[in-house]
């Protein structure tokens, strides 16, 4: 139990939380609590809602969501923090965090702002099908620099390929390697993220503009054309 409580204590001293949208609307009164609820019509057609309470809950994931706290959903006459899982899916605009996953996973409200971090994602790594819950939707719902990605069957917080070549200048002729782009250019030949590349061979022809050039920036054997338009 004390192990929790820590990591409960951490996690609020690590969340960078803004408010909900839906309680910078409710505005409840300074002796009640706005938490954001479940309001559903059928298990699987659920919206959100926010209250204002006077007895939030006592036991709470507090602290895991990057805004606002878990939803709650109602667990006889009381509120809970929402569960979810492959077979209980959170409602549009949230996400299952599964940070404290060792006790259970709860929904969270997504960023609403859609913010998107430096960095590519990397290439996924998983190919089961056993878990599919999205622990994210959108990069302001990850820690940190972590950017929320497509792994697999879901979508989750991942670190991200930092794109070296938005501050590197290669030598003509040559273009720099970026995460989505091939590594080799033969069989044998290979190279890593942020390596300038040379170009392949050019057609043996003059141009006296120039040649055109491909998405990388090597020249094709296309000549620049003089007309203007």
């Amino acid at each position: 139990m004390k192990v929790l409580l820590m990591a409960i204590c951490v996690c609020v001293a690590l969340a960078q939380r803004a408010e909900d949208p839906l309680c910078v609307q409710k505005g409840c009164p300074r002796n009640k609590t706005c938490r954001v609820v479940k309001d559903c019509a059928t298990p699987r057609a659920c919206s959100l809602k926010a209250l204002c309470l006077t007895n939030p809950p006592q036991f709470s994931h507090t602290g895991v969501c990057q805004v606002g706290q878990p939803i709650l959903e109602k667990e006889g006459r009381s509120w809970a923090d929402s569960k979810c899982g492959p077979t209980f899916p959170c409602p549009d605009t949230t996400y299952c965090n599964t940070e404290l996953q060792d006790t259970y996973s709860t929904c969270c409200r997504s960023d609403p702002d859609n913010p998107v971090k430096n960095g590519t994602c990397p290439a996924s790594t998983r190919n089961d099908t056993f878990y599919c819950v999205d622990t994210c939707n959108n990069d302001g719902d990850c820690r940190g620099d972590d950017k929320c990605c497509q792994d697999g069957c879901a979508r989750s917080c991942r670190t991200p390929l930092n794109n070296v070549c938005q501050t590197k200048t290669c030598p003509e002729n040559s273009y720099c390697l970026t995460p989505e782009m091939n590594p080799c250019t033969s069989a044998t030949v290979c190279y890593k993220v942020g390596d300038c590349v040379p170009c392949g061979p050019v057609c043996y022809i003059q141009c006296p503009n120039g040649f055109v050039k491909d998405p990388k920036g090597c020249p094709t054997c296309v000549c620049k054309s003089t007309r203007k338009y």
